[in-house]
């Protein structure tokens, strides 16, 4: 077993941020990221509401195969009708 400087659990979109920005922090960690599935995101995709600017900071999406489609219309709804 490794040993490591930070272990990050989960490579969800919090995650993946957490690691990201440790080792922006920090370059000389040894920060690892740990994912239990085979690929991140599976089997259910959580960010799906992630913009392309913010995306292409971490990733290149260009014909990636995890990526199913582009967002282009969102509609925001209040419970209480209140916006």
């Amino acid at each position: 077993m490794p040993d490591v400087d930070l272990l990050v659990v989960g490579a969800g979109p919090a995650g993946a941020v957490a690691a990201w920005h440790a080792k922006q922090a920090a370059p000389a960690l040894d920060v690892v990221l740990l994912e239990r599935d085979r690929a991140v995101g599976s089997p259910v995709r959580c960010a799906e509401g992630v913009g392309d600017a913010g995306l292409r900071e971490f990733a290149n999406p260009d014909g990636a195969e995890w990526v199913s489609r582009r967002i282009t219309d969102v509609v925001f709804q209040a419970p209480d009708a209140c916006a």
